[in-house]
């Protein structure tokens, strides 16, 4: 193969010499002896040229250490590195053994290599998709940002064939996982929020005295309060901060808190109704539950379009020059 790919170089390399021969009187013996002493023979002219098209060649080993290769197309260490940089920097900490390193031997450090090894390849196939579906070219690739639009492209293309959960589908998998829709005790409340304490004093002091409810101080922004919530849903103490936590549970249902400091601010809550522990009604949860079977069909959607795509092209990867990275 590399024979093929150098002998456009050779011939380029010898044209000028055979377009000279056209203009120059024939050589005697002391001539041609000149001519094959000189500093630059033409054999090192014609090797020179056979560098330049390996250089040139993508997959034929080029300057940079390839760790894979797609269709010939070859992934350098340095990009490997580069994304295994990112993939640390999401997740400080040693890397955690496997089943599968362990049973390969692998240290974490080269398990990860080959974890960042794989979305690696798994990108190159998206934007090999999204390059022939009109999606991308390889100009704009070259742009870590357009990079990144055009796999985001490709992936919302792949997501329009996966239909969104119907209500009845919603409903089947609520009555299926009943357990998993049971909560402690929730509470519906008004929440403000005040940037300042003597702000939230005063208003308290306001509500206590009759002259205004909590409610109406939020929607006429009284002392720049902010309504968090009259919670369109109920929450539970775990939803909410630590600090607003630990009053909720002592309120009683009307009863207006004490100003709370949070890292956000200051705020007062006044409990509108109590409901005890039990299952979560399934109108509460119907578009949690279709949101997570949605994200299930995209997952296995996506997962058989690798499996596709790994199938359609050649992909090689080298073990070996993952270690020690």
């Amino acid at each position: 193969m590399r024979t093929r790919l150098f002998a456009p170089a050779l011939r380029l390399a010898a044209l000028p010499g055979w377009f000279a021969s056209f203009n120059q009187p024939a050589e005697g013996a002391e001539a041609v002896r000149h001519r094959r002493e000189g500093k630059l023979p033409r054999l090192l002219l014609l090797c020179m040229a056979a560098a330049l098209a390996l250089a040139s060649c993508p997959g034929c080993g080029g300057r940079e250490e390839a760790v894979a290769r797609i269709d010939g197309k070859s992934i350098s260490k340095k990009a490997l590195l580069r994304y295994l940089k990112r993939y640390r920097d999401a997740s400080p900490g040693p890397a955690s053994p496997t089943a599968d390193s362990a049973a390969t031997k692998q240290t974490p450090e080269s398990a990860a290599a080959g974890t960042a090894l794989q979305q690696l390849i798994n990108e190159e196939l998206l934007l090999f998709a999204a390059r022939e579906q009109g999606l991308s070219s390889k100009k704009a690739e070259s742009n870590p940002q357009q990079r990144q639009a055009a796999i985001r492209r490709m992936l919302s293309r792949l997501g329009r064939e996966v239909p969104y959960p119907s209500l009845i589908e919603a409903r089947k998998y609520y009555q299926q996982h009943r357990d998993e829709f049971k909560a402690d005790t929730r509470y519906r409340i008004v929440h403000l929020l005040f940037s300042g304490e003597l702000e939230a004093r005063r208003v308290r002091a306001e509500v206590k005295r009759g002259k205004i409810t909590l409610e109406e101080a939020g929607i006429k922004g009284l002392e720049g309060a902010r309504i968090v919530g009259r919670e369109s849903r109920p929450v539970s103490a775990r939803e909410l901060s630590p600090e607003i936590a630990k009053v909720l549970v002592k309120l009683k249902t009307g009863q207006i808190s004490p100003v709370i400091s949070t890292p956000y601010g200051y705020h007062l809550i006044r409990i509108i109704r109590r409901q005890p522990p039990g299952p979560i009604p399934f109108a509460e949860v119907e578009n949690r539950i279709k949101d997570e079977i949605f994200a299930r069909r995209l997952r296995n959607n996506y997962r058989k379009w690798l499996q596709q795509q790994r199938r359609a092209h050649t992909i090689e990867i080298f073990p070996e020059k993952l270690k020690n990275l």
